[in-house]
């Protein structure tokens, strides 16, 4: 999907990327900077050289917000999992010249057992917030995998040597969603430079997120109140996750959290595909 977002948003994004990666990768504590043009050739001021995959960006700036109701995609994702799919994570994949390859995998992870179901139980959207193709260490995937309904043997697994891989050339702003069962992976980085996405992976309800979303913060669910649909999708008519405590609330938020059945949440689960 081309021109997802704006290119203002991107280079919003860019900078707090940015930012969490030097924090985790520990530049920032030395007062080193990554350049993220020529980072890693000869002669820059910092040759980092590392592939970092940094998560729960969501509730760092409202930035992040405001990609997740993205218009399009979401479109997309209410297609594939129903308009009751949950944000499972939100993250990016920082990788520099020399970063390495991610090799091929599917998206059905934590114990989901092949032969997988034809229907999406997860999907991705990822976003490029640079320049994207193989030199560049962007997107490869594998057109029709889906169908297979399973996970690559080692054989299949490696990107570079697989000549059914496609590379997914994508400017910056530009998005690619796709299927849960699809094939796919990254490039080795062979040219100076960042390679950056804002990956965001999607379930059905009935499905773990991949980070904590059993509590949305006070002013998220301000910004958002006339958005159901973004608050749904942070779990907000999320029936189970009962507690055996009385805690009432996450600090950041003020509404109680579950300490049982919540039936009428219940009675809002899903009963259709796309719904």
């Amino acid at each position: 999907m081309r021109n997802a977002i704006p290119l203002e948003l991107v280079g919003r994004l860019k900078a707090l990327i940015k930012r969490a990666a030097l924090e985790q990768s520990g530049l920032a504590a030395k007062g080193e900077d990554i350049n993220l043009d020529t980072n890693g050739a000869p002669g820059s001021d910092t040759q980092w050289v590392g592939n970092l995959y940094l998560h729960s960006l969501l509730y760092t700036d409202p930035a992040f917000e405001e990609i997740l109701a993205a218009p399009k995609p979401l479109a997309l994702i209410d297609t594939l999992l129903g308009r009751s799919a949950l944000l499972a994570s939100m993250g990016t994949h920082f990788k520099s010249m020399g970063g390495g390859e991610l090799p091929l995998h599917t998206d059905n992870g934590n114990g989901m057992i092949p032969p997988f179901r034809q229907i999406s139980e997860v999907a991705n959207i990822n976003y490029a917030l640079v320049e994207y193709s193989r030199e560049q260490g962007g997107l490869g995937m594998l057109p029709g995998s889906h169908l297979w309904c399973r996970r690559p043997n080692p054989g299949e697994a490696p990107l570079e040597t697989n000549p059914d891989v496609v590379a997914v050339d994508l400017h910056p702003g530009d998005c690619v969603v796709w299927h849960g069962n699809s094939w796919h992976g990254s490039f080795n980085r062979t040219v100076p430079g960042i390679r950056m996405n804002l990956a965001m992976l999607w379930n059905r309800q009935y499905i773990v997120t991949q980070e904590d979303h059993s509590y949305i913060p006070d002013d998220v669910r301000e910004r958002h109140a006339d958005d159901q649909r973004l608050l749904n999708a942070l779990g907000d008519k999320q029936a189970y996750g009962w507690r055996g405590d009385q805690t009432t609330a996450h600090p950041t938020t003020s509404v109680p959290r579950s300490t049982g059945p919540d039936y009428r949440k219940m009675g809002m689960g899903p009963q259709t595909l796309y719904d």
